[in-house]
């Protein structure tokens, strides 16, 4: 049975790709699973080759800027926003 956290998840996720296209119980079931994580602003979550971990980062609210730093320059990639995934 989820809990109140995992069902604002679920709640959530399903708005966006491509979550909308899986059926509830899945949701439910990928909520259950899920850790909740605040970083605040200008905190980095993590480093250009850095080794890649076993999960997915979903935004929930705010931006994550995408930077790319070479020969001391620092290159802005991408903006993420609400809604969007992060590997």
């Amino acid at each position: 049975m989820a809990n109140i956290t995992s069902s604002k998840i679920a709640d959530f996720i399903i708005k966006f790709p491509p979550f909308d296209k899986l059926e509830t119980d899945e949701v439910i079931r990928l909520s259950e699973e899920a850790e909740v994580l605040y970083f605040k602003k200008e905190e980095t979550v993590f480093k250009q080759k850095e080794k890649a971990r076993l999960f997915i980062y979903f935004l929930k609210e705010g931006q994550v800027l995408l930077r790319e730093t070479s020969d001391e320059e620092i290159k802005l990639v991408d903006i993420c926003d609400e809604g969007e995934l992060l590997a």
